[in-house]
């Protein structure tokens, strides 16, 4: 009988190694892509020179972009950015750093033409590594000296909504190329604030990441006195089951980056990720582009509004409301008249 025993658990034991083996195979052997949007508003950038720059991020940026790449040789990344000023409409909106459309590579990974970036990354580095540094950093160089000299608030845009997209349709076109075995994800560096985003496509691009099951994660920098509000970044991360970050000591990019946004979508569910319990579910009005706590709603579109239109049509859809549903909403509510008469009313136990 214990012959047989020994036989039954050295049996289960080798069965629970096979098996552990080949779910940590699985792991290690499942490719993963990486989309990181930078947001690079000069304003919001010169309210954190006392503490981080541009400088220091992009080398912290380079750091990180090496880890992911270091987990499995398969491994993919794009690099854009976002909020950059500029005087015309050819050079604003957001762009793509990496892979960038003018650089030319052969099929080892190698750059053809003279880089720029070639002189800021150490030419002994792993080719991969510094063929990705290179382009990042000779587009982003590029992008930085065709801002404008005087930069004006009122010409500013938030495009980070157009940058979400791009990534979305470059890890679609990942998905179709890879026959959906890449499992991809998107980080948002951002330092301002959301408020000013377009409601509508902003949430249209995070429910096509939910539905495409591909997490958002946000890492938010802001000084330790600051109130930048991240209402949809905060949605956008809750949606997908993503990570939420700010950081008000942005001197440990790094740590920041190889703990909490390295860990890829497979893994995240046997960690213990940080987890954000202040979330803001509120939504901004399609007319005034502020936040409001009640509003109306159309049913037709979800558009969401603080006041009526004078034309009772909805500014998206161009629905016509009903008529007895707004003089309903616009009638104003009935104060109670005193009585009049003169008549003095009867006590009842004393009390009137």
């Amino acid at each position: 009988m214990d012959e047989i025993a020994d036989r039954v658990f050295q049996a289960d034991d080798v069965s629970i190694a096979a098996g552990s083996s080949s779910t940590l195979q699985a792991f290690d052997e499942s490719p993963s892509s990486l989309s990181l949007i930078i947001d690079i508003n000069p304003l919001q950038w010169f309210r954190l020179k006392d503490q981080i720059d541009l400088k220091d991020l992009s080398r912290s940026i380079c750091i990180y972009l090496n880890c992911h790449l270091s987990l499995n040789s398969s491994n993919k990344v794009n690099v854009l950015v976002a909020n950059n000023f500029s005087d015309g409409e050819e050079n604003g909106g957001s762009k793509i750093l990496f892979p960038s459309i003018h650089t030319k590579t052969d099929e080892h990974g190698s750059s053809f033409g003279n880089s720029q970036g070639k002189n800021l990354v150490n030419p002994n580095m792993y080719r991969q590594f510094r063929f990705v540094d290179e382009i990042f950093l000779e587009e982003l160089h590029s992008i930085l000296q065709k801002e404008p000299t005087e930069l004006n608030i009122k010409n500013f845009k938030n495009t980070l909504s157009g940058a979400l997209s791009i990534s979305l349709s470059y890890i679609n076109k990942l998905n179709l190329s890879n026959d959906g075995l890449l499992k991809s994800r998107i980080l948002i560096i951002s330092v301002t604030d959301d408020d000013s985003l377009p409601y509508i496509s902003t949430m249209n691009c995070i429910f096509a990441a939910q539905k495409m099951k591909v997490p958002i994660d946000v890492l938010k920098l802001d000084k330790k006195d600051g109130v930048n509000n991240s209402i949809f970044l905060q949605q956008a991360t809750d949606a997908t089951n993503g990570i939420f970050q700010k950081i008000t000591h942005p001197k440990g990019l790094v740590q920041y980056l190889s703990t909490s946004f390295l860990i890829d979508s497979n893994l995240r569910s046997i960690l213990i990720l940080p987890t954000n319990f202040k979330i803001d579910f509120r939504s901004s009005c399609f007319l005034t582009k502020k936040i409001i706590d009640i509003g109306y709603v159309c049913s037709v579109c979800l558009c969401i509004l603080s006041l009526i239109p004078k034309n009772h049509r909805c500014p998206v859809c161009d629905s016509k409301f009903d008529d007895k549903v707004i003089e309903k909403l616009l009638k104003k509510p009935v104060v109670g008249v005193s009585n009049t008469n003169g008549k003095k009313k009867r006590k009842i136990n004393s009390v009137m």
